[in-house]
């Protein structure tokens, strides 16, 4: 484990005390501080805007909107899809989802798990996907296998793998989630991940497991290790509103910083909304229609850049684009608020985002010399009156409409953000549209 300079005290200390201020602030602590986030480290490239597809190879058509990178969970291509019977292979469904994603400009991301029963330490131990599939591998040569058969067979096509999905502890949880093992044998299990996939190609990346707490898992399995064989840190930022994914954020980075891994990138593996009348919302609160749904879609993206994610994998095209609409379906509001937001966001700087009363929302964006800015209100529906210095002349909706302004008008603002703008070009048309 690399030892802390003393830069890394810095920015651990640093990143500690924003973590507190956020934490108060967003969640109404402290009624009288401001919230500034700091913005993104640069402009967001398109595999920032991640994905989950659980049918593409089948029933659901490739979606419109050009994200940039595709996680593949709850696609039926973990090991025990893979290697359901010791030695023999079922590739033709990962063979298909690659494809896809490459032919499509996209970048794959597999995640590594769930045992098969028949290799399983607890093969009797019920889980949702099979008896003993959240158990570690009876034999660790099992698991050497299985990476090194799938490290070979997608060399240069897959390059990211996250070592297991949304793991628990037996030292901190007794062993209830996707994991029930130690944490130990889970940096065993990377140990052996990180040293394969490695030999099968140098520029291959493990990203550790994609915890889900507020930190514990985490930095327990750093404690033990798991910094050496981490080149991403994973987690899901699952948050009732999307403004709260900051405080979460920082939660992580300051365990990263205390490892002495603060430079190295954080990944939002998964989290998203849905809305609860198309079978349960994802968050104990969440959107009710169709216009809350786009601003947290457009919200907790923009929120996770100016919070320092380095990438957003939203869960899922089926249940937040589709679960209300027919499966077939190009465009609904949801996919019209997804695609905007991606356009808004692709290729551009989030400069900040701030709140003086964590209900009025502004995020800068700066693309080239352009400079632009999301407005939302949390709680209400307000008229708003832009700051004369911005010379506001435009504004573009999550719904794709376009309104002019004229000197002294104001803005319609709530839970929906609107993108203001100095000129009335397309804000990302010097970028190409995603």
């Amino acid at each position: 484990m690399t030892c802390p300079t003393a830069m890394h005290g810095f920015v651990f200390v640093f990143r500690l005390l924003l973590s507190l201020l956020l934490i108060a602030g967003i969640n109404g602590c402290i009624a009288s501080s401001d919230v500034r986030l700091p913005g993104s480290a640069g402009s967001l490239p398109r595999t920032y805007f991640g994905m989950h597809i659980h049918r593409a190879d089948t029933t659901t058509p490739w979606p419109v909107a050009r994200f940039g990178a595709f996680r593949m969970w709850d696609a039926a291509v973990s090991w025990e899809k893979l290697e359901p019977v010791p030695g023999h292979w079922q590739f033709e469904r990962l063979d298909k989802l690659v494809s896809l994603a490459l032919s499509n400009g996209v970048e794959p991301l597999l995640t590594l798990g769930i045992t098969p029963r028949w290799a399983a330490s607890r093969p009797d131990q019920p889980f949702v996907y099979g008896n003993g599939g959240n158990s570690p591998p009876r034999e660790m040569q099992d698991w050497e296998n299985y990476v090194r058969t799938v490290a070979i067979r997608y060399k240069g096509r897959i390059k990211y793998y996250e070592l297991w999905n949304e793991p628990t502890f037996d030292e901190i949880d007794k062993g209830k989630g996707f994991y029930a093992g130690s944490a130990r044998t889970m940096v065993e299990l990377g140990r052996v991940a990180y040293r394969v996939i490695k030999e099968i190609d140098p520029n291959n990346k493990l990203l550790s497991p994609g915890f889900t707490d507020e930190g514990a898992r985490l930095d327990l399995y750093l404690t033990l290790g798991g910094g050496d064989i981490t080149d991403i840190v994973a987690h899901h930022f699952y948050a009732e509103q999307p403004e709260f994914i900051a405080g979460r954020v920082e939660h992580i980075r300051a365990v990263m910083a205390k490892h002495g891994i603060a430079d190295r990138p954080l990944w939002n593996t998964e989290s998203g909304y849905d809305i609860p009348a198309s079978g349960g919302a994802l968050t104990a609160k969440g959107p009710h229609t169709d216009t809350e749904l786009g601003g947290y879609i457009a919200r907790a993206l923009v929120i996770g850049a100016a919070s320092g994610l380095d990438r957003f994998y939203w869960y899922s095209w089926e249940r937040t684009m589709l679960s209300r609409w027919r499966r077939d379906a190009m465009v609904n509001p949801a996919i019209v608020a997804y695609t905007q937001t991606l356009r808004w966001l692709n290729g551009a700087t989030v400069n900040e985002c701030t709140s003086k009363d964590r209900r009025q929302w502004i995020c800068e964006l700066g693309m080239g010399s352009r400079k632009a800015w999301m407005v939302w209100n949390t709680k209400e529906t307000t008229q708003w009156a832009p700051p004369a210095e911005w010379h506001a002349l435009q504004y573009e909706t999550l719904d794709a409409r376009l309104v002019r302004l004229g000197s002294g008008d104001s803005v319609q603002v709530g839970p929906a953000p609107v993108l203001v703008k100095s000129d009335a070009d397309l804000w990302s048309v010097s970028q190409g549209s995603p």
